[in-house]
């Protein structure tokens, strides 16, 4: 049976632990986000809540994940974890919009290939921090890579969402040859199908394939969406051709 939150945990005015609650930032079918700040008034954080369930693990899925990559620029520092009744809490500096956000404020939708290497670079930076780190994201959309608060961390790109990251073992050879794998998939693709969805969601060759289990090299294809879809400004850019040259 889904759970869903019918109440907010948390009331705006609220002071949990060292955190003051000063507004609702966004509500999910398992958790609330919040903004607020510490005690002092001066510091600006994001806070997250999910029930306190042994069967809910996406928050402390995350806790985890910060904690491991914390020396990283590109994902948010943990400021504190604590449970608040019968929810847990994870506060995290505040970030600013997605990338999806503000292309979206474009018309048309499109960014310069200089903004786009310039988010590539650091994207790339992100993700090899959390692969050296032993975890594939699972995720890489647009939505999930964020832009900083502050003036001064305007410019630096963060890795959000850890809710379907998972352990990898980069020592497993199973999957065999992957370039073999990628050019199998691609031939078994329908690319009609696959021109009609959303570049941001679409399935990488592992989910096409259902090869094994997701791998590094699937974030790294997403990377690859994103640039192809923001450049040209078309969601529905081929498919085929990107991952013919992921594939080279």
């Amino acid at each position: 049976m889904t759970w869903k939150l019918k109440t907010s945990p948390m009331e705006i005015g609220d002071t949990i632990g060292n955190l003051q609650i000063e507004n609702i930032i966004a509500t999910g079918s398992n958790c609330y986000i919040y903004y607020g700040k510490l005690n002092n008034g001066t510091v600006a954080i994001a806070i997250k809540t999910e029930i306190d369930d042994p069967n809910r693990t996406a928050l402390s899925r995350e806790a985890i994940v910060l904690k491991t990559v914390k020396n990283s620029n590109h994902f948010a520092k943990i400021i504190e974890i604590g449970q608040h009744g019968d929810y847990q809490y994870l506060a995290t500096d505040i970030l600013g919009p997605s990338i999806r956000d503000l292309t979206n404020r474009l018309n048309p939708p499109k960014l310069s290939l200089l903004t786009l290497l310039k988010f590539a670079y650091q994207a790339f930076e992100a993700l090899q921090s959390l692969h050296q780190a032993g975890f594939i994201h699972r995720a890489v959309e647009s939505k999930n890579f964020l832009i900083g608060y502050s003036k001064k961390q305007v410019g630096t790109i963060y890795l959000i969402d850890f809710s379907t990251c998972r352990k990898f073992n980069f020592n497993d050879t199973s999957r065999g040859n992957l370039q073999e794998q990628f050019k199998q998939a691609i031939s078994n693709t329908n690319t009609n199908n696959a021109s009609s969805q959303s570049i941001s969601n679409m399935p990488s060759i592992d989910q096409l394939k259902n090869i094994h289990q997701m791998a590094p090299e699937d974030d790294l294809l997403g990377i690859m969406y994103i640039i192809s879809e923001y450049y040209t400004g078309n969601t529905t850019s081929d498919f085929k051709g990107i991952t013919v040259c992921f594939a080279q």
